[in-house]
C-alpha cells in the first residue's frame, strides 16, 4: 500500500487515490461492497428484481459484488449497467456482444471481470468504454488488445505476460492508468514503446532491466511501479520512480546503487525497500530521508548503522526485523507506528524491549513470538491496543492468568499448548479470540 502524503486530488470512490495530472494512481480495494451472497441470492444467476434491489441500494463508497454470479443475461446487465461504485462479476467466465455493450453503456462504470479469458474484439470495444476495466485472466488476441487500448481510465491486464513493440505502441495510446503486472520482461523497444503511455504504468511483475530498457523507461512522463525490480543502478529511471510521490514500492530491490539512494533523498513520501542488509554508506544516504522509510526484509541491523538510521527526521519502519535489542530503536519503531507496530516478525523479546513497543497505543502484532517468559508476558498483557500473539507455542498456567486480566483484546493460536485450567481461565475473557 501506498501512505499519499500531498498535493493529491481523489477521486469519488472509496480506496481509490488518484492524483492530479496522471502523475499517480493507487487502488486500495478496502470497499464497503454490497455483497449478493446471502442465502435469498441464487448463486448462479440473478433475476432482474434482484438486480434492481441491489442497484438501488449501491453507493459509491458501496459498489456491488456479484461474485458467485456465474451467468449474466442482457436484461440483468443493462440494470447493473446503472450500478454505482464497483462492480465486481468476476465468476463470469464469457462475454457476448451485446451483453458487454448493454453492460458498459455508462462510460463511469466501474468493472471487474476477472474470471473472463477470451474476448471477442468487438465486446473488447464495448468494455473500453468502462472508466475502470479488470480483466486479469484475459488471454487476448492481438485485435483485441487494439480494441482494449482504446480505453481512457483505468485497464488491467494482469495474465498479459509478453508483449511486442506494436501490441505496446497500441495498448499505451488510450489508458489513463495501464496495469500490465503479468509481463515479466520488456526489450528497449517494448520499453520505448510503454513509456509513451500517458499516465500511471504498472509493471510489477519485471524483476531485471537491460540499461537501455531502464533508459527507455525513465523518459516516461507519468507515475511508474517497478515493485519486482531486483537492481537498481540507472538514476534516470530511479529518478522517473520518484515522480510517483505517492510511494516507491521496491520489495523485491537486492541491489540498489548510491546514486539512486541519492534520488530519494530529495523527496518526502513512502519508500519501500527490500534489500537484506543496510550498509554504512547507504545508511548515511537513507537518515536524510524525509518521507517513511520501510525495509521489509532487514532481518537486523548492527549498532553502528542503528546510530545512523536514528539520526533520522523521518519515519521509519522495519517489517523484516527479526531480532531487535536496542531499546532507542525500539521506541523509534513503535513511536513511528501509525495504526499498527512495524516489526511484526520479532521472534524474542526482552523486559526492555517489550516495554518500548507496548507504550504506544497501536496493534501490536508478533507472529513470529513462539515463546516468552512471565515478565514479558505481563507487559505484553497490559499494553493498550490490540495485540496477536498467534505464534506462542505454549503457555503456562501463571501466563494464562496474566492475560486473562487483560482489558484490550488479544488473539492467541488454538493450536498453543495449554492445560485445560489455562484454556477455561482464557475464554472467561470475552476479549480474547483464537485463530489458526
Amino acid at each position: 500500500m501506498f501512505w499519499i502524503r500531498k498535493n493529491i486530488q481523489y477521486s469519488r470512490y472509496k480506496g481509490f487515490w488518484i492524483r492530479a495530472r496522471g502523475i499517480l494512481v493507487v487502488l486500495c480495494f478496502s470497499l464497503e461492497v454490497i455483497h449478493a451472497q446471502d442465502p435469498e441470492v441464487i448463486p448462479q444467476a440473478l433475476t432482474v428484481a434482484k438486480a434492481e434491489e441491489l442497484v438501488r441500494r449501491s453507493t459509491d463508497k458501496t459498489g456491488v459484488d456479484l461474485d458467485r454470479l456465474s451467468e449474466l443475461n442482457i436484461d440483468v446487465a443493462r440494470v447493473l449497467s446503472k450500478s454505482r461504485g464497483m462492480l465486481s462479476l468476476n465468476r463470469i467466465r464469457t462475454m457476448d456482444v451485446q451483453t458487454a455493450k448493454v453492460l458498459a453503456s455508462e462510460s463511469k462504470l466501474v468493472l471487474r471481470l476477472n474470471g473472463i479469458e477470451e474476448l471477442s474484439p468487438q465486446a473488447a470495444a464495448c468494455l473500453a468504454r468502462a472508466s475502470y476495466l479488470e480483466l486479469n485472466r484475459l488471454r487476448p488476441d492481438r485485435e483485441t488488445l487494439r480494441e482494449l487500448g482504446k480505453c481512457k481510465g483505468t485497464l488491467h491486464l494482469n495474465h498479459l505476460e509478453s508483449l511486442d513493440t506494436e501490441t505496446a505502441s497500441f495498448l499505451a495510446e488510450g489508458p489513463f492508468v495501464l496495469q500490465l503486472n503479468g509481463v515479466s520482461e520488456v526489450n528497449a523497444d517494448v520499453a520505448r514503446s510503454l513509456a509513451t503511455c500517458k499516465g500511471t504504468l504498472g509493471l510489477d511483475g519485471i524483476s531485471q532491466l537491460s540499461d537501455q530498457a531502464a533508459e527507455e523507461l525513465s523518459k516516461h512522463v507519468g507515475g511508474l511501479s517497478l515493485a519486482s525490480l531486483r537492481r537498481l543502478s540507472h538514476v534516470g529511471l530511479s529518478q522517473q520512480l520518484v515522480v510517483s510521490r505517492g510511494g516507491v514500492v521496491l520489495g523485491e530491490l537486492e541491489e540498489v546503487s548510491l546514486e539512486c539512494l541519492e534520488t530519494f533523498v530529495s523527496e518526502e513520501f513512502t519508500l519501500k525497500l527490500g534489500i537484506r542488509e543496510v550498509r554504512r554508506e547507504q545508511a548515511e544516504i537513507l537518515a536524510r530521508f524525509q518521507g517513511r522509510l520501510t525495509l521489509t526484509r532487514v532481518p537486523s541491523l548492527d549498532q553502528a548503522t542503528i546510530n545512523v538510521l536514528l539520526k533520522s527526521n523521518g519515519k521509519l519502519t522495519c517489517s523484516g526485523l527479526r531480532k531487535l535489542e536496542d531499546i532507542k530503536l525500539a521506541e523509534r519503531l513503535a513511536n513511528d507506528s501509525s495504526q499498527m507496530f512495524g516489526s511484526p516478525n520479532l521472534e524474542s523479546l526482552t523486559e526492555s524491549i517489550a516495554r518500548a513497543i507496548t507504550r504506544k497505543k497501536v496493534i501490536l502484532p508478533l507472529y513470529k513470538l513462539e515463546e516468552i517468559d512471565l515478565q514479558v508476558a505481563a507487559i505484553l498483557a497490559a499494553h493498550k491496543g490490540h495485540l496477536i500473539l498467534t505464534g506462542l507455542r505454549q503457555m503456562s498456567d501463571e501466563q494464562a492468568e496474566v492475560f486473562a486480566a487483560r482489558e484490550g483484546t488479544l488473539r492467541l493460536s488454538r493450536k498453543m499448548v495449554i492445560s485445560e485450567q489455562a484454556k477455561a481461565i482464557l475464554e472467561g475473557n470475552k476479549r480474547i479470540s483464537w485463530g489458526g
